[in-house]
C-alpha cells in the first residue's frame, strides 16, 4: 500500500498535487465537452474521466486510510485497490491518447490550431496526460500484469461506444476510425 506516500516528494505536496489534478480534470471536462450525449464516443473524454476519478479516489484515500494499519491488504476488493486500478487505466489511456492524437489526428485538423480550440486541445491532449504521468512518477504507483483484464474490458467498452456512435451519427468520430476498413481494426 503506497497510495499515500511518495518516494520523490513530501506527502503534503502529493496531496496538493492530487487535489489540483482532480480540479484540472473537472475543469477540462466541463470546458471542453460540448455535446454531453456523444462525449463518450471520444477516448479523450474517457481519459479525462478516468484520470479525474483517480485523482478524486486517491485524495479520498487520505481520509479513508488515516494510518497504514487501516489497510487490509488481504481483502480482494477494497477502495485503495480500486484506486490503484484506476491509475493503471488512466495512465494507459493517456499514453494512447497523447500519441494517437498528436501523431495521427492533430496534423489533419488545422481548425484546432487557433484560438480557444487550441487551448481546448492543449488541456484535453497534453495537460491531462502530463498530470497522470507525473502522478505515476511521484506516486510510485505499481502496475500489475493481472490487471490487464481491466484494460481489455474498458477498451472493449470504448470500442463498442465508438462503433455505435459512428453508426448512429453516420460519420466517424475520428477520421481514421470509419469502421468500414481493416485500418479501423488496426487503430
Amino acid at each position: 500500500f503506497t497510495l499515500r506516500k511518495s518516494f520523490l516528494i513530501p506527502e503534503t505536496a502529493l496531496r496538493v498535487f492530487r487535489a489540483i489534478g482532480f480540479i484540472l480534470c473537472v475543469f477540462t471536462y466541463i470546458w471542453t465537452t460540448r455535446d454531453y450525449l456523444s462525449s463518450l464516443a471520444y477516448l479523450t473524454n474517457w481519459g479525462i474521466i478516468f484520470t479525474g476519478a483517480y485523482f478524486l479516489c486517491s485524495s479520498l484515500c487520505y481520509f479513508i486510510y488515516k494510518e497504514d494499519e487501516d489497510v487490509d491488504v488481504k481483502k480482494p476488493f477494497t477502495f485503495w485497490k480500486f484506486t490503484s486500478v484506476l491509475c493503471e487505466l488512466a495512465f494507459s489511456m493517456e499514453v494512447l491518447i497523447l500519441i494517437y492524437y498528436w501523431a495521427l489526428l492533430y496534423p489533419g485538423t488545422p481548425e484546432e490550431h487557433v484560438g480557444i480550440r487550441f487551448w481546448n486541445t492543449i488541456f484535453e491532449h497534453a495537460v491531462t496526460p502530463v498530470l497522470i504521468y507525473l502522478e505515476v512518477i511521484f506516486g510510485g504507483n505499481r502496475f500489475y500484469k493481472r490487471h490487464v483484464i481491466f484494460m481489455v474490458l474498458v477498451g472493449s467498452m470504448f470500442v463498442a461506444t465508438n462503433f455505435i456512435a459512428t453508426k448512429i451519427m453516420g460519420h466517424p468520430v475520428y477520421s481514421n476510425l470509419t469502421w468500414e476498413s481493416i485500418e479501423t481494426f488496426y487503430f
